[in-house]
């Protein structure tokens, strides 16, 4: 008797109003999610081996992570640890640098 493995999400969450409702919607597709804020990612990862990754929040329309230097207001260290899970999904495979500062998944 074979065991086929459940597909998995892990929706990293940038700040969006509207990660629950993709995790609902991912889940009554029948796929296991999980849902983590951006800066625990590194901890995530080392127990968990999702098939996928949801950016949710400041990710653009076409899901593109747009972590440039630029708003006056902007938290330094907030964005210096947005850019290092970003490399670092992009180092497992699970997202890709399109530009300075871009990642899409």
């Amino acid at each position: 008797m074979s065991q086929t493995r459940r597909q998995s999400v892990l929706i990293v969450d940038y700040g969006s109003q509207v990660t629950q409702l993709i995790a609902r919607r991912v889940r009554e597709s029948g796929v296991y999610c999980e849902i983590h804020p951006f800066d625990r990612v590194d901890a995530v990862l080392e127990d968990f081996s999702p098939d996928a990754v949801i950016l949710s929040g400041d990710v653009g329309r076409h899901g593109i992570a747009d972590l440039r230097p630029g708003a006056p207001d902007e938290d330094p260290e907030l964005r210096r640890l947005m850019v290092g899970r970003a490399a670092k999904l992009e180092r497992l495979a699970l997202a890709k640098q399109i530009a300075p500062g871009c990642w899409t998944h």
